[in-house]
């Protein structure tokens, strides 16, 4: 004979409580998904997915340097890191947390197509162009990759996809252990 398995009724009463507020798990559970965000930019990857490198040149990049009068600092002409130049995205990333969900997100704008990819027209202004004269005189080796930009008054390019946000086997393990833990180990 096998030893019993029994579960009473004052256990089932106990799981159905905690799964009738389950904001405690679920804010776990968004710690979780931030920290799986803020990887994403560490390794320059979610999940398994890897993030291609930036354009190089960083045509972006570089149109708003010249358009706010700033020279293009050297990370313009460098592939990696992807996605990290002003921090700002990654410290717009917060959660949102409700009596039955959480949902991790950006503030920004530009999140959802550094998310999903897509086209962007960028103009450059006078005071751009002013800048990248200046620039190309300093930096004659840079006229062929970037001397274009003198008969274009504006830029379509193409955002590749670098999603940050998004469910990975790690995050769908730890998850599962948060409300396994919640509701007492009845799962």
């Amino acid at each position: 004979m096998t030893a019993p398995f029994e579960i009473n009724q004052s256990e089932i009463e106990f799981a159905i409580g905690k799964l009738e507020d389950l904001r405690p798990a679920l804010a776990e559970i968004g710690v979780e998904m931030l920290a799986s965000a803020e990887k994403s930019f560490r390794v320059q990857a979610l999940g398994t997915k890897r993030w291609p490198g930036r354009g190089v040149p960083n045509i972006a990049g570089i149109i708003s340097d010249l358009n706010r009068g700033a020279t293009p600092p050297k990370r313009r002409f460098e592939s990696r890191p992807a996605g990290i130049d002003t921090g700002k995205l990654r410290q717009s990333i917060g959660l949102t947390l409700t009596q039955t969900s959480v949902k991790v997100d950006s503030r920004l704008t530009y999140s959802k197509k550094y998310q999903e990819g897509g086209k962007s027209t960028l103009t450059l202004t006078k005071t751009g162009k002013e800048s990248l004269k200046r620039f190309l005189a300093d930096r004659r080796d840079l006229s062929k990759s970037l001397g274009w930009m003198f008969r274009q008054n504006r830029v379509t390019i193409n955002q590749k996809a670098r999603p940050f946000l998004g469910i990975t086997k790690e995050l769908r393990q730890n998850a599962i252990e948060i409300l396994e833990d919640h509701i007492g180990g009845l799962l």
